[in-house]
C-alpha cells in the first residue's frame, strides 16, 4: 500500500525491479538516472547485502497527478542486485511493493532463469500476504539487441496470463532504449490502481513525509 499524506497532498509509491542476476536491473537503474534530467531524480544509493549482493535505491522527486486529485506523487525505486541474491532478501525487498518491474533477458538460453524468477515473484508476493494478481507488473523484456532472442509474442503468450499478468515493454538497457517507457508504464498502472481503490482517500497519519 502506498503512503498517503493528506495534509501535504503527497502519495509515495514503492516500485521494485525484480529479476535474475544478469538480467539488467543495475543497468536499468543507471540508465534511468542518466536519462531523467534535472530535479526529477535523486542519487543512486547502494546498500551492501551479504558478501556479493546490494540493494540499489533511487528516488524520483514528486510530480503532480491530476488523476489523483492533484496529489504529488513520489516514487521510490529499489532493486536487489548481485551474483547471489539470497531468496530471503528477494522476498524482503518485495514487501510493501506497489508495483513491480520483472526484468527478463530476451535470450533463449535465459528462459529457464526467467521462468524461475517469475515463479519466485508470485511465491514471494503470496508469502508477503499480497495477491500476485493485485500488483501492477511490467515485464521489461531486456537485451533485445542480443543474438538468438525469443520473439515478443513468446513473452506475450507466456507471461500476460494469471497469476501475475504483466504489461510488456521491450528494452535495450545498455543503450537506454525503452527504460523510461518501463517506468512510465508502471507509474500509470499504480496510479490507475490507486484511483480504483475505494480506500485510497482513507485518513492516514498526518506527519510530514520523509525527505
Amino acid at each position: 500500500m502506498p503512503n498517503i499524506y493528506v495534509l501535504q497532498k503527497e502519495i509515495q509509491f514503492t516500485l521494485v525491479l525484480y529479476g535474475a542476476p544478469g538480467s539488467g536491473k543495475t543497468t536499468t537503474i543507471k540508465a534511468l538516472h542518466k536519462l531523467l534530467k534535472g530535479s526529477r531524480k535523486g542519487d543512486i544509493v547502494a546498500i551492501p547485502v551479504g558478501a556479493a549482493d546490494r540493494t540499489l535505491l533511487l528516488d524520483f522527486n514528486p510530480f503532480v497527478s491530476k488523476e489523483l486529485n492533484k496529489f504529488s506523487v513520489h516514487l521510490h525505486v529499489r532493486a536487489l542486485t548481485g551474483t547471489m541474491e539470497d531468496p530471503a532478501t528477494r522476498k524482503l525487498i518485495l514487501r510493501g511493493a506497489d508495483g513491480v518491474v520483472l526484468v527478463m533477458d530476451s535470450q533463449w538460453s535465459r528462459m529457464p532463469d526467467n521462468a524461475s524468477f517469475y515463479r519466485s515473484l508470485c511465491e514471494h508476493l503470496t508469502e508477503n500476504g499480497i495477491n500476485p494478481a493485485s500488483v501492477p507488473v511490467v515485464l521489461q523484456v531486456n537485451k533485445r539487441d542480443m543474438p538468438d532472442i525469443a520473439p515478443m509474442d513468446y513473452f506475450q503468450f507466456s507471461y500476460t496470463q494469471s497469476p501475475a499478468p504483466a504489461a510488456l515493454v521491450p528494452t535495450i538497457a545498455t543503450q537506454g532504449y525503452g527504460v523510461v517507457d518501463v517506468l512510465n508504464t508502471l507509474t500509470r498502472l499504480v496510479i490507475g490502481q490507486q484511483m480504483q481503490n475505494p480506500t485510497a482517500t482513507a485518513p492516514t497519519p498526518q506527519t510530514p513525509p520523509p525527505q
